[in-house]
């Protein structure tokens, strides 16, 4: 059977639907490079954004309303929204406007990790983020990818792309970033053993105390805390084998 000759612009559009602009291929993406005024590109980034954000009470028809009547530009713009903006948008009514703004203002404040992970870079959440080591917006905004992390590359080219619009919206939000701890050399790992529940309070104090909490016990465990110092078992056999200290929970918290 021969083949069938197609003229290429027969399949694939010149311009772009939304604003007019000329289309470029890019690998096997026909892309549109008005970045800053397409209005599909605009609203798919503020859609995008309220998703990822867990904003249920915004849908697409509902964006491309409060966009087309000049509410929003841009996801920085949901930050500036009062009830008043609402008035006119075809599916806001008063619980509703209400909803909207509170669910706005439960992310006006969210660690670094999660701030990236809502952007949507391909193949990148807050897992790659911490392994990366970025713990810092400046970090972020400079980062450089180290060998071995295809998905860092993503970082780089999305940074290089969208740098105006991640410090639109970090004028808005309030980023908490990674604290660096301080190594404490002189930590032990502690080991809380036995069926005694540990509260929250109680797992504070050993932290406090500068030392690190683990799950079990081994050749690098300094401390075993147990309910009854006198009483034997195949832990506290096995830890004195090890030369590990051993103190009940009454004299550790000294209750």
């Amino acid at each position: 059977m021969p083949k069938m000759i197609v003229e290429k612009s027969s399949l694939i559009p010149e311009f772009c639907p939304s604003c007019g602009s000329v289309l470029q291929v890019l690998g096997i993406h026909l892309v549109c490079v008005n970045h800053q005024n397409c209005r599909d590109q605009n609203v798919g980034l503020i859609l995008h954004f309220v998703q990822n954000c867990g904003m249920e009470q915004f849908a697409e028809s509902q964006v491309k309303a409060l966009y087309d009547a000049g509410k929003i530009k841009t996801a920085k713009d949901l930050y500036s929204l009062t009830e008043k903006s609402f008035e006119g948008i075809d599916g806001f009514g008063e619980k509703k406007v209400k909803n909207a703004l509170s669910e706005i203002q439960r992310t006006k404040e969210m660690s670094l990790p999660s701030f990236i992970d809502k952007l949507s870079i391909t193949g990148v959440g807050e897992k790659l983020v911490n392994k990366l080591g970025i713990k810092t917006l400046d970090d972020f905004l400079n980062f450089k990818n180290p060998e071995g992390y295809e998905y860092g590359k993503n970082i780089v080219a999305f940074v290089k792309e969208n740098r105006d619009y991640i410090l639109e919206l970090v004028s808005v939000i309030k980023i908490k970033e990674i604290k660096e701890e301080k190594v404490n050399k002189n930590a032990k790992k502690v080991c809380c053993t036995g069926f005694r529940p540990h509260s929250d309070h109680e797992l504070s104090i050993i932290k406090k105390n500068g030392h690190i909490v683990v799950d079990s016990f081994n050749n690098d465990t300094q401390l075993i805390l147990v309910k009854d110092i006198c009483k034997e078992s195949g832990k506290t056999i096995k830890a004195k084998k090890m030369n590990i200290e051993i103190q009940s929970y009454d004299q550790y918290f000294k209750l």
